[in-house]
């Protein structure tokens, strides 16, 4: 069990590190697209778009209670919590 720990906090760390360049591509990709009258990329198979996508929400506390308790749903789901002390 040990060394599958390890195993995963390592590929974790390196999940991390790649997530964060993937971050750093993704910012200068976006800010060069900004300058690109149509905001979109193609060429030699690759491609790049920036869009803007709306999502609606709704706060616990901006709703009467009852009507939250009436229509809010609660979904379980399990969590695994592996790490190193």
């Amino acid at each position: 069990m040990e060394e599958l720990i390890d195993r995963y906090v390592h590929a974790r760390n390196k999940a991390n590190d790649y997530t964060k360049l993937m971050e750093e591509y993704k910012i200068k990709i976006k800010s060069m697209l900004k300058e690109e009258p149509s905001q979109s990329f193609a060429k030699n198979g690759a491609t790049a778009t920036v869009k803007t996508l709306y999502k609606s929400t709704i706060s616990k506390k901006n709703v009467p209670e009852d009507i939250w308790e009436k229509y809010s749903v609660t979904t379980p789901y399990e969590v695994l919590q592996v790490g190193k002390k």
